[in-house]
């Protein structure tokens, strides 16, 4: 007869087919739960001047948006501020959810569910399966809506540069007729000037206008000029701005059509 032998520390078949302990799985789950319910209720629990807990599905897209208003500072001169605390913490939460804990609980609970015993009954496996499919999904499915919006959105913010750009062309513009009308105003009579009023002052052909832009003095004066610029690129977009007798902005700029 042969002898029967055992082996030891090779574990029975269900232990081989599972990493994780029935208890661990309990745990696991709880605590994500848990932390669920801390984070999405942190508003409620923390005081209004308290650093509040957050979640951003997409992390990655708010990253790019400070970036972006961080460009914009600099390019200003502005200091930069500092990104608060619960900005930080709500995208190191997406980074976890959709790379850490999503994936961890969505394959070992789907494994789990392959070769663990059949239940009817719910079980932890499901449990952390869908949670993983919740968490992975919304970073997917996040990120998938910001590739498909993302051609508008660049079309829409080069449309805008492309306003802007149009609107201080205007601006410009206007401050050379303004220089050109004040040069008018200061000549005398017997040069062909206005004799310190601007009575009589007409935008000069070379000024009128340029490129996509024209220019006329709608009001005169003895004391002031009115001069609006007008946008023959984008119709009905204009500026309009009064100068002084020293040939200095009156107030501000105002706004017409699609430069508001």
């Amino acid at each position: 007869m042969i002898p029967k032998t055992e082996t030891t520390g090779a574990g029975t078949n269900e232990e081989k087919k599972s990493e994780f302990s029935p208890m661990f799985l309990r745990w696991l789950v709880s605590l994500t739960i848990v932390t669920l319910l801390f984070l999405f209720f942190g508003d409620y629990v923390f005081p209004r001047n308290a650093v509040r807990l957050a979640f951003i599905p997409v992390p990655w897209t708010m990253a790019g948006g400070f970036v972006i208003e961080q460009a914009l500072d600099l390019f200003s001169g502005r200091e930069l501020p500092p990104i608060s605390m619960e900005k930080n913490i709500a995208m190191l939460t997406g980074l976890l959810m959709a790379f850490v804990i999503g994936p961890t609980l969505l394959f070992f609970s789907w494994r789990r569910l392959l070769t663990g015993p059949k239940q009817s009954k719910l079980n932890p496996s499901i449990i952390g399966f869908v949670f993983g499919v919740i968490f992975m999904s919304s970073g997917v499915l996040g990120t998938i809506a910001s590739a498909i919006i993302h051609p508008q959105v660049a079309a829409s913010m080069r449309e805008a540069q492309a306003l802007g750009e149009n609107r201080d062309e205007v601006i410009s513009g206007m401050r050379r007729v303004s220089l050109d009308a004040y040069q008018y105003k200061i000549m005398p009579k017997s040069y062909a000037g206005g004799g310190g009023s601007y009575m009589g002052y007409e935008v000069p052909s070379v000024l009128r206008k340029l490129e996509t832009n024209e220019f006329i003095a709608t009001s005169v004066t003895d004391t002031s000029l009115t001069i609006t610029g007008s946008s023959t690129k984008y119709p009905g977009a204009g500026v309009q701005g009064v100068y002084d007798r020293q040939g200095r902005l009156f107030r501000t700029f105002s706004f017409m059509g699609s430069f508001r």
